[in-house]
């Protein structure tokens, strides 16, 4: 690593705002490439560069050139990880109750919804399902298999392993998979 950079690492960690800038500015291409690479159901591609650009300020607070890997490959292995976490977070149905219930006023006897009406938030919901169900239509037995595990938070070589296949023949899969995905999010949208 040149010394201009790691005194700009340096700099940054030491909170100056100006050096923080700059090396946000420098990678910030690096960033949109690899979230291109991604897909995060009701995100889109700007959410996941802003997920990217979280996980490269954390490389700039994290870095330690005594571990022997250059900045840009640590940067890269935290921006990958971010997103990944953000991902995994967006795919759990941990907290899928509470995307669909609607909040209640408290006190007064009404208990009227606030925000949409019930009618608004069904039709959203029948919406989502019938872009999901549209997904799943052009899927072959196998992808749709892969997307199910995926969704579930599974990695790559989870799902290999649990279908018996190689890890390549699933992150081929998942390619074709955002390949349609995408033709469909824009038919249907």
């Amino acid at each position: 690593m040149s010394s201009a950079k790691d005194l700009l690492i340096k700099q940054a960690r030491q909170g100056d705002s100006y050096a923080q800038d700059k090396l946000l500015w420098q990678y910030k291409n690096m960033v949109r490439k690899i979230a291109r690479t991604y897909f995060i159901m009701g995100a889109d591609f700007e959410d996941i560069v802003q997920e990217g650009m979280i996980g490269l300020f954390k490389a700039i607070e994290n870095y330690s050139d005594d571990k022997g890997a250059s900045f840009e490959t640590y940067a890269g292995l935290c921006i990958h990880r971010q997103i990944l976490n953000a991902l995994k977070a967006a795919s759990r149905k941990k907290h899928a109750p509470l995307n669909f219930y609607v909040p209640l006023e408290s006190g007064g006897e009404k208990n009227l919804p606030i925000g949409e009406s019930p009618e608004n938030l069904l039709i959203s919901k029948e919406d989502g399902q019938s872009i999901i169900n549209s997904l799943y239509a052009v899927l072959s037995t196998f992808e749709a298999k892969i997307l199910s595990l995926y969704l579930e938070g599974l990695s790559h070589s989870e799902i290999a392993a649990s279908l018996g296949k190689n890890e390549k023949a699933v992150e081929n899969a998942i390619q074709r998979i955002r390949n349609k995905a995408y033709k469909v999010f824009i038919v249907t949208a």
